[in-house]
C-alpha cells in the first residue's frame, strides 16, 4: 500500500481497513501490472488479495493481476505444513475465522453456524484441521478459490498479459513452453491463460506445466523448466552469470510472440 501511494497510484486516504477502499485510484491513465507472488508466509495474504481485487474492480482498465508461483502453490496444494517455515497460522489466515482455526490447528473444529471456519459450504462436509480448512478455502467451493477462479475465467487474473509491445509474465516464457503449448506462436499467450484456468478448475490436483511446480524432462522430474510461473531459465546461475544461450532464447521467444520485450 505504501509503495502504491508513493508511486501516486493510490490515494493517501486509503489504509489497510476495507472501510477506506473507495475512490482509491489517483493514477490517471497509468497502468499497474502486478506480476505475482503477492502471497507468502504470514498473516496478510488474504487481506492483500482482497485489497488488490477491490482496486482492480474500481479501475479494471488500469490494474492487471498476474499469477506467480506462490499463487499457484495454493491451488496445487504444494503450500503445506511440511514445507520449511510454513506454520499453522500461515494456513489459518485464509480461513473464515482465524482465531478458531489457530486455536486448534491440529484438532477438529467447527462452528455451529451456516458454514464452518474454512470459508466452505455446504456445512455437511464437517469437521476439519487447519490443513484441511486451508485446502477447502482454496478449492472451487471455498471463498478464496472460487473468487480467484472467477477472476481467472474473466481474465482479470492471468498468467501473462501484453501491454503494447511488452509481455508481462512472472518467471518467463521459454522456447520449451512454446513447443509444449503446441499452438501458433501468436496464440500462445491466450492459450497459457486458458490452460491455467482449465488446470485449476478441474480437480485442484493440476499437473499442467503452465502452473505445476514440477516437470518431467527426459524421464527426470524436477523443478519446472518451462512453467511461466516457475522457470528459472532466465535467472542468473549459481556463479553469478547468465546461462548459456539465454539471450538468444529470449530474442527468439519475443520475436515468435510478436513483442519487443518480456
Amino acid at each position: 500500500l505504501q509503495l502504491l501511494q508513493s508511486l501516486r497510484l493510490v490515494s493517501r486516504n486509503v489504509t489497510w481497513s476495507p472501510k477506506t477502499w473507495r475512490n482509491m485510484w489517483v493514477g490517471g491513465t497509468a497502468m499497474f501490472v502486478q506480476t505475482g507472488d503477492v502471497l507468502d508466509r504470514g498473516l496478510e495474504g488474504q487481506r492483500m488479495l482482497k485489497f488488490l481485487w477491490a482496486l482492480q474492480d474500481e479501475q479494471p482498465d488500469n490494474v492487471v493481476l498476474l499469477l506467480g508461483n506462490h499463487e499457484t502453490w495454493m491451488f496445487t496444494q504444494e503450500y503445506r505444513l511440511e514445507q520449511a517455515a510454513v506454520l499453522p497460522k500461515d494456513l489459518c489466515t485464509y480461513t473464515k475465522d482465524f482465531d478458531k482455526c489457530i486455536g486448534a490447528p491440529q484438532q477438529m473444529h467447527q462452528d455451529q453456524q451456516k458454514d464452518n471456519v474454512c470459508f466452505m459450504s455446504p456445512p455437511q462436509l464437517g469437521l476439519a484441521t487447519s490443513s484441511e480448512c486451508f485446502a477447502r478455502a482454496w478449492s472451487g467451493f471455498g471463498w478464496m478459490g472460487s473468487h480467484m477462479l472467477a477472476r481467472l475465467k474473466s481474465r482479470q487474473v492471468k498468467i501473462a498479459h501484453m501491454v503494447s509491445d511488452t509481455l508481462f509474465v512472472h518467471a518467463g516464457v521459454t522456447r520449451g513452453a512454446l513447443e509444449l503449448l503446441d499452438k501458433p506462436d501468436r496464440e500462445c499467450i491466450a492459450e497459457m491463460n486458458q490452460r491455467a484456468f482449465d488446470a485449476i478448475s478441474h480437480g485442484f490436483g493440476p499437473d499442467d506445466f503452465v502452473i505445476a511446480a514440477l516437470q518431467s524432462v527426459e524421464g527426470r522430474e524436477g523443478m519446472s523448466r518451462d512453467g511461466p510461473t516457475w522457470t528459472r531459465r532466465f535467472g542468473n546461475d549459481y556463479y553469478g552469470g547468465l546461462r548459456r544461450g539465454v539471450c538468444e532464447e529470449v530474442k527468439e521467444v519475443v520475436e515468435r510472440l510478436g513483442v519487443d520485450r518480456m
